[in-house]
This record gives C-alpha cells, structure tokens and sequence, in this order.
C-alpha cells in the first residue's frame, strides 16, 4: 500500500532582502529623477503559447542563459510577446517573469544620469506575489536582445528592498533602485525577471503587479503591468514501502508520470487540439535477500509541477523496534537530484533489518531548490515530509518462499473531469491485455469503467546485484482531450499491483491514493479591435493608442495602430483573454475625435459555443470641427411682460475697450437670448474675466440676475454661449380709501409695512397713495375703531391678477403687488347707533321708579330711573339689528303711553299704538320701530297684576333713536261688569274693553253696550253677525283662561280674516259677498275650541 503528501506552500518569503518599515529609508545616494528628455517604455512577457515566448520553443532562459523573451524586430512589432498590457494566463509559481524599460533619451545636452525604481507586489493579505528582482542587467554583445546604444550603463543596481509605502499597492512592495547613465539621442533598453513565489497563483484576479517609479516617492510617474498566475500544486512527495524475511529474491516495483500535470489549453482555439500526451511507466525488479535479515525497500517520489527545473535534497530514515523500543534503524540522503519541468523522479532506499524487527515504518523529507538562484536559501515552507507505516499503509512484512517466483503485474487507469476523453494510443515493454476487449486508441469517457491492463506472468532470472535486479516494464501512451469550448480540471488516476507466485504483493499507487496526472483546460476569448481614421495624404502618417481594460479596471493591452496613406482601418486582435466585459478607450489618435470609449461583453452562457469564443469593438474617428467661436448673449425679462426692448446692456472684459460692448434689447420674446455684436458680427470672447451690466429704468427695479460675470477658459469653453439674464419688475402703486357711514366719520387709524412702519390716519372720502412701490407682498391693518364703528365692507380691485387677500374681522389686507400693478382697497365702516329714553309720570319730570330693559345683539341691561332721561350708559347699537326696549313692572293703575321721534329731532312726534292680539310685534319698515305690545299676551295674567309693555326697533348708522315713554296713573275703581253673563267662569268688564282691543273684522268693540249687542242678539244661522258673535265670544274664552292652541289660534285668524274681507264693520252689517257655508264651517270649529275640545 502507497501514501503520498502533496504539500500546497502557500506562504513565501524573502532572501537577502531589505525589510523597510513605515517611515523607515534605505541609506542610498539622493535619487535624481529623469530629465524631461528621457521618455519610458515598460513592457513585459505575455505568456499565452501565441507568440511563444522564444522562437523555437515556449520556455525559458534562452540559448544565451538570459531570461528574456524573443523580439524579431527592434523592440515591439506583433511578433513578439512583449507588452504593456497583462502578461497572460501561462506563468507558473517559480517562473522567472521577464520585463524590461526603454528609456529614449532625446536631445539632451549631454551625458544624463537619472535614478529609477523597478518593483512588484511581495504580499497582499497573507498572499504571496513576486519574492525577487534578479538578473538587472543592460544585454549587449551582440546577444539575443541587445538594443542599447554604447552609452548606455548601469551605474548601479540597489538591493532588493521590501516597503509598505506604495500607496494604492500591496500591502508589501519589493523594489530596487536603478542608476542609468545614457548619452543624448539614445535608446537604452534595461531587462530583468522577477521571480514568482510558491503561492503566487492565490493571488486574487489579475491584481498581481510589477511597477516602475519615476520618482522617489512611489507616486508620480506610475507604470503598472498586470499578471495572472496559473494554479499548480508546486511540488509533490510521496513514498511506498515493503519488507521481507527468507532466502530468496523480493520484488520491487515503481511507477512515473510524465508529465505530471498537463494544460490541454485554450478550447475556443480551433487551430489547437485541445489534447496531450502523458505516458505512465510501470516498472519492476527483484532483490535477494538472504533468510538471516528482514529486507526493506523504500521508494520515494518527488514531483515538480513547475514550468522551470528544480533540484531536491531527499532524506530518508527507516525506524523500526529491534527489542528496545522504536530506534533509527538506517538513514539514507541523496541531494543535488534534477527533477525536470513538470515531471517527477524517485530514488530507492534499501535496509537490511535484523530478524524480529517490529514496528517498521518510514519518514522521507524533501527540500526543494531553485538552481537558477543558487545563492538564496530554500523555499519557505520546507522540507516537506512524507510517511509511511509498514503495518498501516502497507502489507507488513512478508515471507519470501526461499525459490524463485514469478509475479503478475496490474495497471489500472482512471479518468475524472468534464468534457475529458483519453484513449491509449500505444503500449511498449511487457506483454499484456485491456480489461473489457479494449483496443488500442478508443476514446474512454470518466463515465467508462476503470481501464486495467494484466500483464503475461513475469519469471526472473538469478540475481546477486545487492541494489536489485530488473525484471520488467511496461509504459502506456495516453492521449488525454479536452471538448471544445470546455473550462474544466481533471486526473488521469493510475495504480499499479504486483502479486508474486507466492502470495506477496507490492503496490505503487492505490485507489485511494493513486498516481495521478492533473488535466486542466480554460476557455480564452479573442477580441478584435478595429480602428478607422480618415484618409491619411502621403508623407503624412498617424500612430494611435488604444487601451483594453477588465471589469476590474485593470489594463489588459495596449494596442498601437500605426496609420499612413495606404492605411487607416486597421484591426487588431487581443487574444487568449479571459471571459469578461471588456472596455476600450481610444487613448490618443492625434486631434481626432468621436466615440473613443466602448465596452463588449464576452463573459459566457451557462452552455458556450465557439460562437462565443470572440467579440469585437470598432471605433471610427473623425477631423474634429474647427473651434467654435465664445459669445455671449443676454435675456431681457420684464414683469409684466411686453417691456423687454429698449434696454441698454454693456459687455466689459477682454478686448471690449474703454466703454465695453453695448447692446439696447430689441427682442421682446422672453428667454430669447441676444449675442453682443462686434464690428463684423458676434463678438467672439477671449479667455479671460467678463462682467454684463444693465440700465436700469426709472419705475422699475432689478430682481434677480444670473450668469453676468463669468470666466472664458479655453479651450473648455469653446462652441459656448455665456448666457446672462436680467429681470426687472416695474413698481407698482397701492391706494387705501376711508369711507363711513353716516358720512363725514373721522380719525380711522392704520399700520403698514409699504413705507417703513409708519402708522397714517384717514377721515371719510380721504385716501393715502403709495407710489412706486417695488412688487412683493404688503399688509395694511385699519386699528379697530370699536365701540363707534365697525368695519363692514373691505373691498380691493387689481389691475393685474387678482391675488390680494382681504378678512374683514381682523380689518386687514394682505396685498401682493404684481410688477406694474395698482392696487386699490377701500374700507368701509358703519357707524353704530344708541338708544335715548325721556321718562315721564303723568306728563312731567319725577324722581319715581321706572324700570326699563334694553335687549338685542350683544347687549342685554336694564335701568332704574331716576335720571328721567336715559341711554343705557351710552351703549352703541348694530345699525339694522332687531333690538328690544320694555318698560317692566308697571304697576295695576297706570297706563303708558309711548312717542317715538321721526326726523331726529329728539323730540318725541309719533304716537305708537298698542298691538293687543300678540305677544311681538313686527318692526315697521319706514318708523324702524314696532307698535307697542304686551310679552306676556297669552299667558293667564289678573288685570290686578303688574304688566310690561315692549317695542321692537332698529337703529339706522349714527342714529340716536329717541323714545318719549308717559305713565299716567288712571282711577282705581273696583271694575264693574257690563256683560251680565259669565264667560267662563268671567265677566266682561269696561277695564276689559278699556284694556284690551277687540277687532272683528273691521268692527273695534269697545263698549259694553256694543259687547252686549253682539253677545246677545239674535242673528241668523250662518250670517256675518253670527260669526262675530261666536268669534268675541271665543276671545273671551281665551281670555279668561281657556287653554289655546294652534289650531284655535288659526281658526279665530280665519274668522277675523272672513269677517275683515267681506267689509264688516258694526252690527247689523250685511255683505254683499258672504258664504254662509264657509262661515257655518268656522263656527262649528269655535264652538268645538269653546267646548274645550280643540285644545286638550
């Protein structure tokens, strides 16, 4: 049974290098920058098999031992894998990566000697990138690559130095400092390598750089080239072991790859197979052995899966328990041993162990080494160490039959990886056959069962050779392939068995641990560029750059098209480019112009075909427009509108004169800007400071302006119109008026924030005039002139639009003033009115007690005389308001009789009747007061008791109404009835007549002999008398306490309405139109209210 360690190292290190720590600085000489004369070229090798990297061959150092790529022609041309753009996918950890400056210097005064830095990135996040700077070197001789001209010189080479100062890098940077010394009109060219440390293809993406710096400080004057690392496992040990005991022969048995990784390459490229060939030998010996000690064979194997040879130290130590515990029983060392590229060799270890040994078991160690650096130590991470147990991984220890045996030998093969096919394509050495009838160069899938080759039975021959006898071998030729268009990592797994005549066995390799090839392929994209400028006239020529950049912005290629009179569309090719979207910028083409930035997409559907394998990018540029002219132009804008020409506008700047560029407006369309004129036509502005003035007019004020002082920058500005604008607003003009009613009011008060804040005052028919007001917003605010007045009326008229606001509570105006406008607001106020009451008993001035009530809106108060002559404590009434006066508490006895004054004179002059059918009185449209009335009319009320008498009025503006009020004491006399008959549960009496006024129809009742007569005179059924008779009787009823209602109350109007209209107007009276059935209807509803039936 076989164990093998394949040991990743994924961490480097430095050797002979100069650590430099933030702040810190390596004592070197002053660096001293190139001259402006000296002009640089940083290039590097592309690895991507197309060109190769020498002309023979696609593997480095060259046939002069310099690490250095093939170049044809004289630096560059598309021969040549040199560029600046990303190195390619083919480097390998450990390679030595070839880059190299151009440094043209022009004309110079002589000799100049200048200072620049060559580095790459060392570590970034715990990856590692580059570990060393080595073979600085100007290559002349007539070598491969020599390019300098005789001046050119390295005066000096610095030390690696690692530094953590590069902004915008790694983490670490390792650098050297380069001194170059080269004469004027030369071109020196300076190569070197920079190593590529075990660990390097972790580096994320294509961010593993190299840099040059032309100036001391890692900042100006960066170039920077990109790289992406191939992912190998860089080395590899294994081993196998077997013991025997017994006289006779052992068999030994190794097995080899080669290669041992293999890259199927780019499976878009139809010109490529896409396959390779990897061959397996298989081989196997014997090895006496004498009965009296146990024999031990070791095999070690070491891989290299590099692109560049390595030697290895091997050590071996074979333990084992010869009675005292486990000991060292043999150590074996073998150094200096060459492991080719991509391959991998072994060394055998044999032992002779005593007899009874126990406990066997094995601990190989490797130490790679770099035989193109041979001063710098060992790579980090070393020895890498494999083990092995003889009873764990292995058979143990066997016994040999002390004869001759013959042996079997089985190989079997196994294929991993999508899209991977192998076939075997030939078999040399041992006789033997395929499992499943298998022939020769048949295509077997990882989908096929394992392929297992059975050897003939192999007899050895007699062997006294202490290091072995060999017997046999067997080596397969397999053609592994890749599917077009297929990215994908794979193993060709083989492991081998011998089994001897007597029962022993030896393996190399197992199932679980087998000898494997790792197969990898990728997919890589083309990208044509094509470029297309006008037509060139001999002996005129044109070179343009173009740069080709990643998602990750990184710089894939540079690509330079060099154009002439024969030439200018030409097409260039990126190839062998990883999937992604790609962007292209024209980054010089002369003074020519158009879209000089594009982008394509060439990242892959989840099933690719070769139709995706390529993309393309065109550019077509054009002459540019000869330079336009910078003017500039100005916009008139006015408020209102309609003002804009006849301004008077002046240019100030460069070239403008004493008296500046002046222009009168004569467009009237707002936004439409004029351009200023010279002598011959626009004025065209040269760079510089500008400054636009404007005139203003009187009765307009300037607003707002923009853009009229600016700063020509050319050529920025070129094709451009500075563009200035000016607005102005014509003032305007705000009226306030006063009226009053009555007229001829004075004193009105108000504030304003239209001329400062200055309060004026304004009497009737006056007006304060606000002349050139600038537009905005105002407000006006008459000071309440409560209790006289009141504001009634606020009204404001605009000549523009209509967006002044007016609250008559507050008494204010909020005005906005458009641009021109006049605003006019009138206020209107009312002044209120009073109430005046001359009080006298039986026609004379007294100091009696006389109780008046004064009620209406906001007022409700009363008054005892004396004085005689009243007015509530000056209490002002609301014009045109219903207000009550009463005259309460007057005494059983006394009669009041009221006068009102009708032309203002205050002297009473119109007597006022006495309204006796309602509790209220309506107010006369033309006196502005009602008749007299008693509130409490309707309710039961004893003639003996105390009664009021009230009169409604208004009060006209300014008016002072004056009512004259007399009570005149009557005789008290015990009141006699003068209708004999009870009336419910009445008498009518003279004071009833007296007080109370009695209409039926037009017909006033108001004796007894006339209440008699038609109380008790017989009248026919259904005539008018008959109606009036049961009509006062119904009157008294309700006097006297019989409850009414509505429906009494109608009925009784209806009677007196029927009686009214027909002309009654004493008793006896006979109409001469009377419905004796209407009437007949009436009565028969007063005599139901009489009964007490109506109004229950």
């Amino acid at each position: 049974m076989t164990s093998s360690l394949f040991n990743r190292i994924k961490r480097h290190a430095l050797w002979g290098i100069i650590v430099l720590a933030a702040g810190g600085a390596v004592p070197v000489q002053a660096f001293d920058p190139a001259p402006s004369t000296v002009q640089f070229t940083f290039e590097g090798c592309r690895n991507d098999g197309d060109p190769t990297l020498l002309a023979d061959r696609n593997s480095l150092p060259n046939d002069d031992g310099n690490y250095t790529c093939q170049d044809p022609n004289a630096l560059g041309g598309a021969d040549t894998p040199y560029t600046s753009g990303n190195l390619g996918k083919g480097w390998d950890e450990l390679d030595l990566v070839p880059f190299r400056l151009i440094a043209v210097n022009g004309d110079s005064a002589g000799v100049v000697t200048y200072d620049i830095r060559v580095a790459a990135d060392n570590q970034d996040n715990g990856n590692a990138g580059y570990d060393q700077i080595v073979d600085v070197q100007i290559i002349g001789g007539g070598l491969d690559n020599d390019f300098s001209d005789a001046s050119c010189t390295l005066v000096s080479v610095g030390a690696p130095v690692v530094t953590n100062q590069v902004t915008g890098g790694a983490d670490d940077v390792v650098y050297r400092e380069l001194r170059i010394s080269q004469g004027p009109n030369t071109t020196c060219v300076i190569d070197w390598a920079n190593r590529l440390a075990i660990g390097a293809s972790q580096y994320p993406g294509s961010s593993l750089q190299a840099y040059i710096f032309e100036q001391e400080g890692f900042q100006q004057g960066r170039r920077t080239i990109t790289i992406d690392v191939d992912e190998n496992q860089a080395f590899g040990v294994r081993k196998d072991m077997a013991a025997t005991v017994g006289d006779g022969i052992v068999w030994n048995m190794t097995k080899q790859a080669t290669p041992t990784t293999l890259n199927l390459g780019n499976t878009c490229d139809t010109t490529q197979e896409n396959s390779a060939a990897a061959t397996i030998r298989v081989e196997w010996s014997v090895i006496p052995t004498s009965g009296d000690t146990v024999r031990v064979v070791t095999n070690i194997y070491v891989a290299n899966n590099l692109s560049r040879e390595v030697v290895v130290d091997i050590t071996d130590e074979i333990f084992g328990d010869i009675g005292s515990g486990e000991e060292s029983l043999d150590v074996a060392t073998f150094n200096g041993v060459s492991v080719p590229a991509n391959s991998e060799v072994f060394v055998t270890h044999t032992f002779e162990a005593p007899l009874g040994v126990s406990g066997l078991n094995d601990v190989a160690t490797a130490t790679f080494k770099d035989p193109a650096l041979p001063g710098i130590p060992a790579f980090p991470g070393q020895p890498l160490t494999t083990q092995f147990d003889l009873v764990q991984d292995g058979a143990g220890i066997q016994q040999v039959s002390g004869e001759l045996t013959t042996a079997t030998v089985s190989d079997t093969e196994r294929l991993t990886g999508t899209g991977l096919s192998y076939f075997v394509s030939q078999v040399t050495g041992a006789t033997g056959t395929f499992s499943g009838s298998y022939q020769l160069n048949t295509p077997l899938t990882p989908s096929d069962p394992d392929l297992v080759w059975t050897s003939e039975t192999q007899q050895p021959g007699e062997c006294a050779d202490p290091n072995g006898c060999a017997v046999g071998f067997v080596e397969f030729t397999k053609t592994i392939s890749a599917a077009a268009v297929t990215s994908t990592t794979g193993t060709l797994a083989d492991w081998a068995l011998l089994t001897a005549s007597d029962g022993s066995m030896v393996e190399s390799g197992t199932e679980q641990s087998p000898v494997q090839v790792t197969v990898t392929s990728s997919i890589l994209v083309d990208l044509d560029v094509r470029l297309a400028v006008p037509a060139l006239v001999a002996p005129d020529t044109l070179q343009c750059t173009v740069e080709v950049k990643n998602s990750s912005n990184e710089l894939i290629e540079t690509l330079t098209y060099d154009f002439d009179s024969t030439s200018n569309d030409v097409t260039q090719t990126i190839d062998d480019i990883a999937p992604d979207v790609y962007t292209a910028e024209v980054t010089s083409c002369g003074s020519l112009v158009g879209d000089t930035v594009k982008m394509v997409d060439l990242t892959l559907p989840a099933e690719p075909t070769l139709a995706n394998c390529s993309g393309e990018l065109a550019f077509e540029l054009v002459e540019p427009e000869p330079p336009a002219p910078v003017l500039a132009a100005v916009d008139k804008i006015t408020m209102p509108s309609g003002e804009e020409n006849g301004w008077t506008m002046t240019l100030r700047g460069p070239n403008t004169g004493d008296n500046g560029i002046v222009l009168v407006t004569s467009d009237s369309t707002p936004g439409a800007y004029e351009v200023f004129q010279g002598q011959s036509g626009d004025f065209e502005l040269v760079a510089g400071d500008y400054t636009i003035t404007e005139t203003v007019r009187d009765g307009w004020v300037q607003t707002a302006s923009s853009g009229c002082e600016f700063t020509v920058t050319l050529p920025e500005d070129e094709g451009t119109t500075k563009q200035c604008s000016f607005t102005n607003k014509k003032r305007g003009t705000i009226i306030i008026h006063k009226l009053t009613k009555p007229k001829y009011g004075t004193g009105f008060s108000f504030s304003q924030n239209i001329e400062g804040s200055d309060d004026f005052m304004l009497d009737h028919g006056q007006s304060k005039v606000f002349e050139g007001v600038i537009p905005g917003s105002y407000r006006v605010t008459e000071i309440d002139p409560a209790p006289d007045f009141m504001l009634v009326d606020l009204v404001c008229t605009e000549s523009e639009m209509a967006n002044t606001q007016t609250n008559t509570l507050t008494r204010q105006v909020d005005i906005v003033l458009d641009p021109g406008e006049t605003v006019e607001c009138t206020y209107t106020n009312r002044e209120n009115g009073m109430v005046k009451v001359k009080k006298l008993t039986n026609g004379y001035p007294t100091d009696d007690e006389w109780k008046f009530t004064l009620s209406g809106p906001g007022v409700n108060t009363y008054i005892v005389t004396p004085p005689n002559m009243f007015d509530f404590g000056g209490i002002k009434l609301i014009p045109y308001e219903k207000y009550t006066l009463c005259e309460v508490d007057i005494p059983y006895g006394w009669q009041s009789f009221w006068m009102v004054d009708t032309n203002g004179d205050h002297y009473a002059d119109e007597k006022l009747r006495f309204e006796n059918s309602s509790n209220d009185a309506p107010i006369d449209y033309y006196l502005k007061v009602s008749k007299l009335f008693n509130p409490d009319y309707g309710n039961m009320q004893s003639i003996y008791e105390d009664m009021s008498l009230c009169v409604n009025f208004m009060v006209r503006p300014g008016q002072t109404l004056f009512f004259q009020v007399d009570n005149r004491l009557v005789k008290k006399t015990e009141p006699v009835a003068c209708y004999d008959k009870p009336i419910y549960g009445g008498y009518l009496t003279s004071e009833d007549l007296e007080a109370n006024t009695y209409m039926l129809g037009g017909y006033h009742v108001d004796t007894c002999e006339e209440a008699t007569e038609v109380l008790d005179k017989y009248a026919s059924f259904g005539s008018a008398d008959y109606l009036a008779a049961k009509l006062f009787s119904a009157k008294l009823h309700e006097q006297y306490g019989l409850t009414s209602c509505q429906q009494a109350q109608t009925v009784m109007q209806q009677s007196h309405s029927m009686l009214e209209q027909s002309g009654y107007s004493s008793y006896g009276y006979q109409p001469s139109r009377w419905s004796s059935w209407d009437a007949n209807n009436l009565v028969r509803d007063l005599d139901t209210y009489m009964s007490g039936y109506m109004c229950r």
